[in-house]
């Protein structure tokens, strides 16, 4: 997974761009993490598509119900062709409740961060590609995305909230990660499932906690208004 920092759309001192620095050590992390993929695209190809499917769908019920149709579509369409591509299996461990934009944000984003990947992967030999790695024009939806983020105020609830859950969104991936490596060691049926921990990484935040009645207000937006 690798996660292109907003390069279009409107101002960059908005919100977005706090965003972008608020949850850099995560999002820094999170690329290490996938780092061997990188370098080997073609050995850890099995790896880095379990994990992708991992942390993309506990993201997809973490924000279950309430994401645009758009965002609710692209996100089932990575977890099918991340199944056809045999991905699937024992799913990460129960997630909190996370405002849809966050998520929207970080799965948006890791697509545009996916070309990088497929150019490494091609070059590395790999044909064909997986399904995962079928072009998606995600451009415009991703330039929606980052508009909706600076509409939101510095002093909005909402701000704060945000952050924090593109801080979990972001460590789904490293607990997929993890859950690869125990896999891969064979211990992963010995410990707790990954994912229990999740909540924890978002105070106040927990699996228990309603949403505002009718979502809130912008996950009824036209992304393409």
């Amino acid at each position: 997974m690798q996660h292109t920092p907003p390069m279009t759309t409107r101002s960059h001192t908005g919100f977005r761009a706090r965003l972008r620095d608020g949850t850099r050590s995560v999002h820094d992390a999170v690329e290490a993490v996938f780092q061997p993929f990188h370098d080997d695209p073609a050995a850890e190809m099995g790896p880095f598509l379990r994990a992708q499917w991992l942390a993309l769908e506990a993201l997809a019920r973490a924000a279950a119900g309430t994401q645009t149709p758009e965002e609710e579509a692209v996100l089932a369409a990575l977890l099918a062709a991340l199944s056809e591509d045999g991905a699937a299996g024992r799913p990460l461990g129960p997630v909190p409740a996370l405002d849809p934009l966050a998520v929207a944000y970080v799965v948006f984003g890791s697509r545009l961060g996916t070309l990088v990947l497929t150019r490494r992967a091609t070059d590395a030999g790999v044909a064909p590609l997986p399904a995962y790695f079928d072009p998606r024009d995600t451009r415009q939806a991703w330039q929606a995305i980052c508009a909706r983020l600076d509409e939101i105020g510095p002093e909005d609830p909402r701000a704060r909230q945000v952050e924090t859950d593109v801080t979990v969104a972001f460590s789904c991936f490293l607990a997929a990660a993890r859950l690869v490596r125990e896999e891969r060691a064979g211990t992963a049926s010995q410990l707790p499932r990954t994912g229990e921990t999740l909540p924890d990484l978002a105070p106040g935040r927990g699996p228990e906690q309603e949403r505002p009645e009718g979502g809130f207000p912008e996950d009824r937006m036209n992304m393409n208004a």
